[in-house]
């Protein structure tokens, strides 16, 4: 991401930090100047990809990284990578590189690892934890949370990319105690399909993308993420935080996640469910009424009724200012 970068670096690898349906993560240091990075070691489950002389399942998940470079050098635009995170709010690779020595890909345990590696800012456990582990924290700051939040999205929005898997465990704290979103695997620009190894959350995932392969009968048929698609989940996060709750609309039973998704997204599309009945459960958990309205503005289930980016910025300027 970096220009003018050395053309080698050479890090030693200090400790593990996790690990993701996507990627490894391990703590870097380099070796010359001490600083810390997180290495992120892309690796793809073996049931995405395929295995053939051909080198086909190389190319195709070396395409995949290639376009996520593109999303994120979008999403810097002018700024310089080591800033996006302060000034936007996400988390972008810093360097990408081959790792000496290695194979381009190789198939262990399950999954298909890349030899190319990104090099990212070090980050500090995931804001879905402080949720999980310090209630009372997360409620004082709630607010907060929520602003931040919705500025990173609007800024996601700017640039014309849509994140596709928006949730808490994607947004990881910086040293400042600020929260980026990382991840971005799936990032894509406004329009452009569903890419092969294209990866999502089903819980956050909204209604008209899986109503897309529910419908379809062919896996050809493109799923077409809009504008709107992330603000969906901007809804269902900011629903989570103020309610402290999950599943606004409830859920089917079924035997797993993606069918339970689609399930809910037919019974909501068809029988054209409104926001609206979500109102007296945000008003029983004593929602903040400008954050209760943005909520059920954003978790319209059509499209169509969905506030666009545009339309938060003028409809809640209050929101979406930064307090002094």
């Amino acid at each position: 991401m970096e220009k003018g970068s050395p053309l080698s670096r050479i890090v030693r690898i200090n400790k593990l930090l996790g690990k993701g349906g996507s990627a490894i993560v391990v703590e870097a240091e380099d070796t010359d100047t001490h600083e810390l990075f997180a290495m992120r070691i892309i690796r793809v489950p073996e049931k995405l990809v395929w295995d053939d002389a051909s080198g086909a399942s190389l190319a195709e998940v070396r395409r995949e990284l290639t376009l996520q470079e593109e999303g994120a050098r979008q999403l810097c635009g002018v700024i310089p990578a080591s800033m996006v995170a302060a000034k936007k709010g996400i988390s972008v690779p810093l360097f990408t590189a081959d790792i000496a020595g290695a194979p381009e890909g190789v198939h262990v345990g399950g999954y298909f690892i890349l030899g190319r590696v990104q090099l990212m800012e070090r980050l500090y456990g995931a804001v879905r934890r402080i949720i999980r582990d310090a209630p009372d924290v997360v409620y004082g700051a709630r607010e907060y949370m929520a602003r931040r939040l919705l500025q990173i999205v609007l800024k996601l929005q700017q640039a014309g990319l849509s994140h596709n898997d928006l949730k808490w465990s994607n947004m990881l704290l910086r040293s400042d105690g600020s929260f980026v979103i990382a991840d971005l695997g799936s990032i894509l620009p406004f329009g452009k399909p569903y890419r092969p190894l294209t990866l999502f959350t089903p819980g956050y995932r909204e209604p008209h993308l899986a109503l897309t392969e529910v419908f379809s009968g062919y896996k050809e048929t493109l799923i077409i993420p809009q504008a709107s698609s992330d603000l969906w989940s901007l809804g269902i996060l900011l629903y989570e935080l103020f309610t402290d709750r999950q599943y606004p609309y409830g859920r089917f039973e079924a035997k797993d996640g993606d069918d339970q998704e689609a399930m809910l997204a037919k019974w909501l599309i068809e029988n054209d469910r409104r926001s609206a009945e979500i109102l007296p459960e945000l008003e029983a958990e004593n929602v903040p009424p400008l954050w209760m309205q943005l909520i059920v503005r954003l978790l319209e289930p059509k499209r169509t009724h969905r506030i666009t980016a545009w339309g938060i910025v003028e409809e809640f300027p209050d929101l979406v200012r930064i307090p002094e």
